[in-house]
Formats: structure tokens, C-alpha cells, sequence
């Protein structure tokens, strides 16, 4: 029973975290490259708004797996997978986002909403597995 509640605790975290951090990189990255470097339709900016929802979703869901009193290659591979995961979570999500989200009139929206919850998903699925697996290993695994 705890070991479920820290589970859930943890995810609904990682979903929080994820989510801030990957939307304002996305639009913190959406607004200073469009603005003064690369024009809207550049291939450039939907790698930067890749790169940028995939680290800040990165970030967000190793905040929430990451721990404190947990050595540091723990943290460290808590955090490749996390990385790794907010890249391909976010990746596939703008593949997939234009194509599944219409919202007439919104321009980028779509893809910022396929980017978000792919990187959310991907930034906390592995984590979790991770952290599960672990937990088994050591026999801190209460049923």
C-alpha cells in the first residue's frame, strides 16, 4: 500500500514537473528563435522545440524520480533515462501531434500538444520502471 502511494505520488509529480518545464522551454525556445534568428516554418526551430520540450520534460521527470539519499549513479541513470525518454516521448509526440490535434486557427498548437505529452509520458515511463525494478531487486518491494 505505501509502496503504490509513493508510486502514484511520485508520477503525478513527474506529470506536474514535466509538463511546466517542458511547455515554458518549448515556448521560451519557440519565442527566442522565431523572433530573432529563424523564420516560423524552419526546420531549425522544430528541432529546437524538440530539444527544448525534451529537456525541460527531462528535467521535470528526474526531479521527481531522482533521490536525495540515493547514491549518485542512482541519480545519474535516473537522469540518462529520463533524458532519454523526454527526447524520444518528445519527438514522436510532434510526429504524431500534427496529425492527431486539430485546432483550427491556432497555429503550433498541435505539435506543442503532441510535444508536451509525448515528453511527459516518455520523461516518466522510464523512471518509473527504473524505480520499480530497483525497488524489486532490493526487496523494498511491498505488494
Amino acid at each position: 500500500m505505501i509502496f503504490a502511494l509513493i508510486l502514484t505520488t511520485r508520477f503525478l509529480l513527474g506529470v506536474f514537473f514535466a509538463s511546466l518545464a517542458g511547455g515554458v522551454s518549448h515556448i521560451l525556445a519557440q519565442v527566442i528563435l522565431i523572433s530573432f534568428f529563424f523564420p516560423a516554418g524552419s526546420n531549425v526551430v522544430l528541432v529546437s522545440s524538440i530539444l527544448g520540450g525534451g529537456i525541460g520534460g527531462s528535467v521535470g521527470g528526474f526531479l521527481a524520480w531522482s533521490s536525495p539519499g540515493g547514491s549518485k549513479w542512482e541519480n545519474l541513470t535516473t537522469l540518462a533515462l529520463a533524458l532519454a525518454g523526454g527526447f524520444a516521448g518528445a519527438g514522436i509526440g510532434v510526429w504524431r501531434g500534427a496529425h492527431v490535434y486539430h485546432l483550427a486557427g491556432l497555429p503550433g498548437i498541435p505539435e506543442l500538444a503532441g510535444l508536451i505529452y509525448g515528453a511527459v509520458v516518455g520523461a516518466n515511463l522510464l523512471p518509473l520502471a527504473y524505480f520499480i525494478s530497483r525497488r524489486v531487486r532490493s526487496g523494498k518491494f511491498e505488494g
